[in-house]
């Protein structure tokens, strides 16, 4: 098969039209390693060999363009190559490419990843492992990145807490532990059993109860209904003189 001409594409490749008039997209590492700028002339097997290499290629520039938005584990460049529907030999060697070159580092991504949940979004040490497991990161791995008695984890729980003491403008005191507590188990704060909050919510009280009085004033049970209220809120009505 001849090569009648060159047409420069974008993204360093050439379309090559053969003598049959049948066309292919080469990468131009391709065509200067096989010198086909000079050769002029392939074989049915030769072009065979050129668009597998050639796909091959495609599938790492691919790869590389994925990383360079932001880092990737292995896992996530797999699935990528997959969606793209590149195949598993093309895949594989992808990726034995990206780890000579040191452009896929597990432990790197882990590393950077941990600090950024800790750092900007305050996540705790549970859901940081729970997230790097789904992103594919091994468990050896993130034992050595997640350190649980890291001091950073403690300070983001006083700042969870005080933005919660600070936002709450409905809940009594027991009420707003309660849901502390749910909200910091969730962000990835396992061991938060013994929270004491320095909160003082008899405003809050006061201001609930006038709100339940005038809502019941009519009301025959008037006092038994606004006590329930204001303990299903979380408020100790104990010592409520109503």
């Amino acid at each position: 098969m001849k090569i009648v001409k060159y047409t420069k594409l974008k993204k360093n490749k050439y379309s090559i039209l053969f003598d049959d008039d049948s066309k292919y997209d080469f990468y131009d590492d391709l065509i200067l390693k096989h010198g086909l700028l000079l050769k002029k002339e392939l074989t049915k097997e030769e072009l065979k060999a050129l668009i597998k290499e050639n796909n091959s290629l495609d599938a790492f520039y691919v790869a590389v363009d994925y990383l360079n938005r932001k880092l990737r584990t292995k896992k996530e460049i797999i699935t990528y190559l997959k969606k793209k529907e590149y195949g598993t030999e093309e895949i594989n060697k992808t990726i034995k490419t990206l780890e000579e070159r040191n452009l896929i580092n597990d432990l790197f991504v882990a590393t950077c990843y941990m600090n950024d949940q800790i750092n900007f979004n305050l996540k705790g040490p549970y859901k940081i492992k729970d997230e790097l497991e789904k992103l594919g990161v091994s468990s050896d791995i993130i034992n050595e990145v997640i350190d649980y008695q890291d001091p950073r984890f403690q300070d983001n729980i006083s700042k969870i807490v005080n933005k919660k003491v600070k936002a709450n403008h409905k809940y009594g005191k027991r009420m707003l532990v309660n849901k502390i507590k749910n909200d910091l188990y969730t962000m990835g704060y396992h061991d938060v059993n013994d929270i004491v909050l320095d909160y003082d919510d008899q405003d809050l009280l006061k201001s609930e109860y006038n709100k339940l009085l005038k809502k019941y004033q009519n009301h025959p049970n008037k006092e038994y209904i606004i006590k329930q209220k204001l303990y299903q809120k979380g408020y100790d009505v104990a010592d409520l003189d109503i």
